[in-house]
């Protein structure tokens, strides 16, 4: 089992990895969006299907993102994908901490 759990992770990943990138704006506290906390530096960031970077180049950082309903995707090699979807309302700045499942080897 634990090899199609790998299998899965890695077919994700490049299926994403093959989807263009995006420039993601950065957003004032103001402004609707989205923060992300606790994220490993390494991890691949996706936001409604689109490259948004790694952990490190995100962690703490608002960025801009339209009202409505959003998917959120993490991936990263020794964690379990984190897939999770939000609506940002009106002038509403999330903060979320994902929450990471690693994977254990045995």
């Amino acid at each position: 089992m634990h090899h199609l759990h790998r299998f899965i992770f890695f077919s994700v990943a490049m299926v994403l990895a093959a989807t263009s990138c995006s420039h993601v704006t950065f957003a004032p506290k103001s402004r609707q969006g989205l923060m992300l906390l606790a994220i490993p530096p390494s991890a691949q960031v996706y936001v409604d299907h689109r490259y948004w970077g790694t952990g490190i180049e995100l962690e703490r950082i608002p960025r801009l993102l339209p009202i409505g309903r959003h998917e959120l995707l993490i991936v990263t090699p020794d964690h379990y994908p984190y897939y999770s979807t939000f609506t940002l309302k009106a002038h509403e700045l999330l903060r979320r901490r994902p929450g990471l499942v690693r994977i254990s080897e045995k």
